[in-house]
C-alpha cells in the first residue's frame, strides 16, 4: 500500500461518541475502520487553523457540494 498521512488527535476536537456514531465504515484488510463524516472532518480542520487544513476545507466543501448534487 502506498504511503499516506493521518492526523492523530491528543484531545478530541468534537465529542468522540458523536464522531463515532456519524462515521462511515471501510474494510481495510480484515479491519473495520471508522471514517469521519465529511461535516465532522470540516469542523475538525476548522478547529486547527493550520494553512494545510484551510486548503483541505476548500476541497472538502467542493466534494460535499458535488456529492449533494448527485
Amino acid at each position: 500500500m502506498p504511503g499516506f498521512e493521518i492526523d492523530i488527535f491528543v484531545e478530541s476536537p468534537l465529542p468522540f461518541d458523536d464522531l463515532y456514531r456519524r462515521a462511515s465504515r471501510a474494510q481495510i484488510g480484515s479491519t473495520d475502520v471508522p471514517i469521519a463524516a465529511i461535516d465532522d472532518l470540516i469542523a475538525m480542520k476548522r478547529s486547527t487553523g493550520r494553512p494545510r487544513d484551510v486548503e483541505d476545507i476548500d476541497v472538502l466543501l467542493r466534494l460535499k457540494e458535488k456529492n449533494e448534487r448527485n
